[in-house]
């Protein structure tokens, strides 16, 4: 146990420092409120759609502004070491250091570290939208594109 605490320090201080490294509540809440206005002003985006990309944004600055670190040589989500066709490498190569990862385990790393993301944000009273589904820019292009709202989506049809 005490290895894989020791392992997975670099995270858990991280998710411990999270939001309040050098911003408060109010400048989170800021920083979405000030992204909503210019989705829905300069994209002319609903406010539904507004939100969500505004909340991707950030969770695209909280990532930036908590990153993660492992040891090097070893995966940060399988803790292994190199496998056959499939090499550690690190992802990040800004201080304070790289997460090393598989290219199989990043897909998985990234859907977590998102979900911690929102997780912390939500905690400042920054929710997500849609019941708690994060929505991706793929989602968001999408409903975008075809126009559906929340009030028309409740079938779950793709309309054209």
């Amino acid at each position: 146990m005490l290895d894989a605490l020791s392992y997975h320090k670099p995270s858990i201080l991280a998710l411990l420092r999270s939001v309040t490294i050098g911003w408060s509540a109010e400048d989170w809440r800021a920083l979405f409120d000030e992204r909503v206005k210019v989705f829905q002003r300069g994209e002319g985006l609903q406010r539904e759609l507004a939100e969500a990309k505004a909340l991707e944004a950030c969770i695209a600055t909280w990532l930036n502004k908590n990153p993660v670190t492992s040891p090097a040589g070893r995966c940060i989500t399988c803790g292994r070491g190199d496998r056959p066709n499939d090499v550690v490498l690190p992802y990040g190569t800004t201080p304070p250091g790289a997460a090393w990862l598989h290219s199989t385990c990043w897909s998985t790393w990234s859907r977590e570290r998102r979900e911690q993301a929102a997780a912390a944000l939500a905690a400042i009273g920054i929710a997500t939208p849609r019941n708690g589904e994060l929505m991706t820019e793929c989602n968001i292009q999408h409903r975008t594109v075809v126009g559906i709202t929340e009030k028309e989506d409740t079938t779950h049809e793709h309309r054209e």
